[in-house]
């Protein structure tokens, strides 16, 4: 270890020219496998002095520090942080580091109707609350819809989307194979990217962020076939082999919880979920009755990936490849069915109103037939009685 951190020098290139060697006594190597190791251990004793303030919860990744307070009013988090970082500046001095207040970004994370204003001071200077942030490539808003990050979505696609349509047509560009390519590999993978965190599995149809992300997909998949703007979304998904976004989605969803159960993070999210959960029940005052976990939340995922991953017919457990072919089968008949529903209907509704139509032309028709044997009759009615009286 001594041999690896000591004893190192760099230089600098520009256009040709060589800096001389410089020392460098800080730090850990660029690009070793063994750096991101060796500052995690050197900053392990901070997430340790943090665990022992209530109400506080930390997430770090690499060189970023993430504080989560829970509280029920504003200037109790605020002052949970301002505790926090005053231990963050204190272990940092004392180790040769420092933070970068500049870059400190604030979110309080409600549903109320109004945005909450409440700063926080963070050295010597006072952050103010933002209504969107990003988190490791994963836009957050304030009421955690998503909306946010659905609309970085769109914006990323409206550019990927326009070059798809340079590079495939109708008539000329890239085979249908390739363009299908292009798309599986770069775009839907790009939109799937934290789908463990937005993505809430629903049946029979998507909602959410994914009932937004199929029509994106539609238009994709319109550009990959150079179909018209009417041929059925489930036709082009057959014709081009690719699955509905949502059925997609929810693989991605259960790999990612077949990967938290096998690296055994899956407990450790549990217990900070259930730590926050219990500081929650305390500051409400009374304790309130422990209801199943929905599939929004963490447990409930996890629940709905056990359940999804299981088939009844063969009383074994299924891979997440077969669990969307067999969906996308159920998907596809179902869809089938309500379009034969649908044209049944239709059909129905073209008699009933045919029948209605020929019932009321043949009634106009007496109608009229009847009043023009009754004007005939007055005629004739007048006609004599005008001879009678010459």
């Amino acid at each position: 270890m001594r041999s690896f951190l000591s004893a190192r020098r760099a230089r600098l290139r520009f256009d040709g020219e060589d800096t001389d060697w410089i020392g460098v006594t800080a730090g850990v190597p660029q690009g070793s496998p063994l750096s991101p190791i060796l500052f995690i251990l050197y900053t392990a004793s901070l997430y340790k002095e943090l665990e022992t303030h209530a109400g506080l919860a930390t997430v770090g990744f690499a060189d970023d520090l993430n504080l989560l307070a829970v509280a029920r009013k504003p200037g109790e988090t605020r002052d949970i942080l301002e505790k926090a970082w005053g231990v963050c500046e204190t272990w940092a001095r004392t180790r040769g580091m420092q933070f970068a207040p500049q870059k400190t970004e604030l979110m309080h994370f409600t549903r109320a109707r109004a945005p909450i204003q409440q700063r926080v001071r963070i050295g010597g200077a006072e952050v103010s609350p933002q209504v969107v942030a990003r988190f490791l490539g994963v836009w957050l808003d304030r009421k955690l819809r998503w909306s946010a990050h659905l609309g970085q979505i769109r914006k990323r696609l409206k550019t990927q989307r326009f070059a798809l349509t340079r590079l495939a047509a109708s008539t000329w560009g890239c085979s249908l194979h390739r363009a299908r390519m292009l798309y599986t590999a770069v775009i839907r993978s790009a939109v799937a990217y934290g789908a463990a965190a937005y993505h809430v599995p629903a049946a029979p149809k998507p909602r959410g962020v994914a009932r937004s992300l199929a029509r994106e997909q539609n238009r994709c998949l319109r550009v990959i076939a150079g179909a018209f703007r009417a041929t059925p979304v489930r036709n082009l998904e057959t014709e081009t082999f690719v699955p509905p976004i949502d059925l997609y989605l929810n693989v991605r969803l259960a790999d990612f919880e077949a990967r938290l159960q096998l690296t055994g993070k899956a407990q450790l999210i549990d217990n900070v979920c259930a730590g926050v959960r219990a500081q929650l029940r305390r500051r409400r005052g009374r304790p309130r009755k422990q209801k199943q976990p929905t599939i929004e939340e963490g447990a409930g995922k996890l629940r709905w990936a056990k359940e999804r991953m299981w088939d009844g017919t063969r009383g074994a457990r299924c891979e997440a490849r077969e669990a969307l072919a067999r969906d996308w089968r159920e998907r596809w008949q179902s869809d089938c069915a309500a379009a034969r529903r649908r044209t049944a209907h239709r059909s129905s509704r073209r008699a009933s109103v045919s029948r209605g139509t020929r019932a009321y032309g043949s009634t106009k028709a007496r109608y009229s037939y009847r009043c023009a044997r009754e004007r005939s009759a007055s005629a004739r009615s007048y006609t004599s009685a005008g001879c009678r009286m010459c």
